[in-house]
């Protein structure tokens, strides 16, 4: 493969895994409007017979696990306040659930997305309690609250007797200084026969209309963590099939971009999850608990841990539930922790989330070094052998198989390998993407300035509004694409090529390429790449002036 060929090769590769990527999430999980008829289904909740198996996930069954939003229910419903330094909640008696609850400290940089449960007057709310195997509408009924279970402010309890034979209780305390609660539900067999029950818990997340479109549809998501493994679908695929999986799982989960619903029993597991998209502004997870047998006069309890609000991977890995395990899903996920880790460890020092983008961006350089180094040294052998590589070709150009063996044969002979000039950049993609996705998704990065003009690193750096719209651009005058470009264009013109005159007219609209496709990206992972040419400019330029190459038709010769 001769040295224009090479290059087309790398650039290639390196557009595609740019481009591709957003579509290929965009393929996996297409945007699709729900129809009328689809928001009009009703489904009818069956009464099962003992011992209360769950159904068996099945294609055909799938779209029984999805309903439509609760019906209003006719009942006088109370409501109450409770809030602490990081939650404010209301709580009504319709269920026993909350009705509104806002991520305090949030709302200046997130406005309505620090609102996480926000539900229309007299439908049910997030954290009922249902029956799916029996025909019952205690999740929509009246509780009433128990004051005599409320040892301080921090704690309010709803009581419900269902069927005249099973009493619920509710208790919610809100933690001190976190952002969750804990939900303790009792029930008591109040008649005098055996009695089972078998209930899911709810988790109801509110979204705006702007959570729901673009790539933020692969952010608003439902799943549960089952085997070590957490698994989800995202607000498309759930509108479209919905989401139904069985299996032990620790915790159950509705979340946005920024934001997360965690459901975890503090003693065993849920037996089944499903997710259902209720309306236009909210998803709801459903957690299935083991069926249980009460005597005449016993009760049983679980406890469960609510967590209800950012995704800090700090705060998430606080609570030693592997909770922080939201931010590693995918498969650069590792990459992306490592990445954040070694952000908030430099930011605790330097204070400045872009300055600790540029001290990383050194490192990963140091680390990429010698590599590079390779990269540019073959870069010039295969510059120099081109002349010798052509006469090849030229001699053997009949006989395609025989030019092959002998053109790799003299790579080999010469100890080029052709792909050396690709293998940097190749390998610094995952890098690039997880970098990518950290700037996107990483509340800690939200609204963080830089210096000048750049005062959130999580977007563009937009340093004035145009006045009209550019195709592809927007109205935004973002500087670091450009300087980006103009960084790339100064590294061309310092790489050694061997390529024709077309293909270097070819590679010159590169820069212009890339500029298109980074100019709305964050202006973290713009930083990042610019100062990645920068410091790629200062090392061709140190080769070439301190770090003289020994001609290789030298070694040619040889």
């Amino acid at each position: 493969m001769d040295n224009g060929k090479r290059m087309i090769l790398a650039v290639g590769v390196i557009f595609l895994m740019l481009i591709l990527y957003p579509v290929y999430l965009k393929w996996v999980n297409p945007p699709k409007e729900e129809t009328a008829g689809a928001r009009q289904t009703q489904v009818v909740e069956k009464a099962q017979p003992a011992p209360y198996q769950a159904p068996r996930e099945t294609p055909q069954a799938e779209e029984s696990y999805r309903e439509a939003p609760s019906p209003q229910v006719v009942a006088n419903e109370e409501l109450y306040d409770l809030q602490n330094e990081n939650l404010a909640i209301t709580f009504s008696t319709l269920g026993g659930t909350i009705k509104y609850l806002e991520a305090k400290g949030f709302s200046k940089l997130h406005n309505q997305d620090a609102i996480l449960v926000d539900v229309d007057k007299g439908l049910r709310g997030s954290y009922a309690v249902l029956f799916p195997f029996e025909k019952t509408n205690i999740d929509r009924a009246a509780f009433k609250r128990d004051k005599t279970l409320e040892k301080d402010k921090n704690v309010i309890a709803f009581t419900a007797l269902k069927d005249g034979n099973l009493k619920i209780t509710k208790v919610y305390s809100l933690l001190p200084g976190e952002s969750s609660l804990e939900l303790k539900i009792i029930l008591e067999n109040t008649s005098a026969s055996f009695q089972r029950a078998q209930y899911e818990l709810s988790t109801q997340l509110n979204f705006s209309p702007q959570e729901a479109e673009g790539y933020n549809r692969n952010s608003l998501e439902a799943g549960a963590r089952i085997e070590g493994k957490v698994k989800s679908k995202n607000i498309g695929s759930i509108a479209k099939k919905g989401f139904l999986t069985e299996g032990e799982s620790s915790w159950a989960f509705a979340s946005k971009k920024y934001f997360a619903l965690i459901t975890a029993p503090l003693e065993g597991d849920f037996k089944r999850t499903r997710a259902i998209k209720l309306n236009e502004h909210e998803i709801a997870n459903f957690a299935l608990l083991p069926s249980v047998e009460l005597a005449p006069g016993e009760s049983r309890s679980q406890t469960f841990l609510l967590y209800t609000g950012a995704k800090e991977y700090n705060a998430l890995k606080s609570y030693h539930r592997h909770f922080e395990a939201l931010l590693s899903k995918g498969f650069f996920g590792t990459f992306r922790i490592w990445l954040l880790l070694a952000l908030q460890f430099l930011f605790k020092y330097l204070h400045n989330w872009g300055w600790a983008i540029v001290v990383i961006t050194i490192l990963i350089k140091l680390a990429f070094t010698p590599l590079t180094h390779m990269s540019f040294e073959s870069m010039k052998r295969m510059q120099a052998l081109q002349p010798k590589i052509k006469a090849i070709q030229e001699k053997y150009k009949s006989e395609p198989q025989r030019m092959n063996k002998e053109v790799m044969d003299f790579y080999k002979k010469n100890k080029v390998n052709p792909l050396g000039g690709c293998l940097p950049m190749l390998l610094q993609m995952p890098i690039f993407i997880a970098f990518y996705q950290v700037l996107y998704q990483a509340i800690e990065l939200k609204g963080a300035p830089f210096i000048f003009w750049i005062h959130d690193l999580s977007a563009p750096d937009k340093l004035i509004t145009l006045p009209f719209s550019l195709p592809f651009l927007g109205d935004g005058l973002n500087v670091l694409p450009i300087i980006m470009m103009l960084s790339m264009i100064w590294q061309q013109k310092l790489t050694p090529t061997g390529t024709s005159p077309e293909q270097a007219k070819m590679m010159a609209f590169l820069p212009i390429i890339f500029g298109f496709i980074f100019y709305n990206l964050p202006s973290g992972l713009v930083l990042y790449w610019t100062v990645n040419n920068v410091l790629t400019i200062l090392h061709q330029t140190i080769t070439k002036k301190w770090l003289p190459h020994k001609p290789a038709e030298e070694t040619a010769a040889a």
